[in-house]
């Protein structure tokens, strides 16, 4: 029976290790499946992550183009006002070149005005002077009054 001894320690060994043996495969099965499950969050985590990134792709992009067109659209308004502000400019500067004009024409007719109100106060003057010499002939001639009065009336009908 030394034999069995022997033999029956074999066979618990053989028990033992195939229990090891499913043991060993029960926790490679358990890794393997931890591993999948870990693939499968990380994979959702990927996932999660690359559906925001493309959403915040998508919102930067919207962002940029709105910025873009506010951006044209001051750009248009700046040159529009520039623009505004250049004929208001010219305008000004043409109304002031056309005042002007017209200032140095009512200088120059206020001159000649003034030349012809000269010359028609002299010319005033010397009828006066013509009609009291032409009176005071008159007057030493024959002393008559009444050629006087009529003299003067000629005087200031001119």
């Amino acid at each position: 029976m030394e034999e069995n001894p022997a033999i029956e320690q074999l066979l618990a060994l053989e028990q033992d290790n195939c229990s090891l043996a499913a043991l060993v495969r029960k926790m490679r099965s358990l890794g393997h499946w931890r591993l999948a499950v870990q693939q499968a969050h990380f994979r959702g985590q990927l996932s999660r992550a690359e559906k925001e990134a493309m959403q915040n792709n998508v919102r930067i992009c919207k962002q940029q183009e709105s910025q873009a067109q506010l951006l044209k659209e001051l750009e248009h308004r700046v040159t529009q006002e520039a623009l505004h502000q250049q004929q208001l400019d010219l305008m000004k500067t043409s109304s002031m070149e056309k005042l002007l004009e017209d200032v140095e024409q009512k200088e120059q007719h206020l001159q000649l005005l003034t030349e012809e109100a000269k010359r028609a106060s002299k010319l005033g003057q010397l009828q006066q002077k013509k009609i009291q010499r032409e009176l005071r002939q008159e007057q030493q001639g024959n002393g008559n009054i009444y050629t006087w009065v009529i003299v003067q009336a000629a005087c200031d009908e001119r």
